[in-house]
């Protein structure tokens, strides 16, 4: 997060449908849809992080749940 910078619109480039931190796509918003997608999918965001060594990538761990 980078306070005070209006983010960008995202522009698709070929390669990225969307970057977390550009407009419209923060991060609660990415985990939000995340979460709602997963319970419909059957299952469950268990952490997220980012590595020192390479910080602009960002990691979401899933967990399977099972359905009854």
């Amino acid at each position: 997060d980078i306070p005070f910078i209006r983010p960008k619109p995202h522009t698709f480039d070929g390669e990225h449908y969307w970057e977390i931190n550009k407009r419209g796509y923060s991060l609660k918003t990415v985990m939000n849809a995340i979460k709602k997608s997963g319970e419909d999918a059957g299952f469950t965001l268990e952490k997220h992080y980012r590595v020192f060594e390479n910080p602009y990538h960002h990691f979401f761990v899933l967990k399977k749940t099972f359905i009854k």
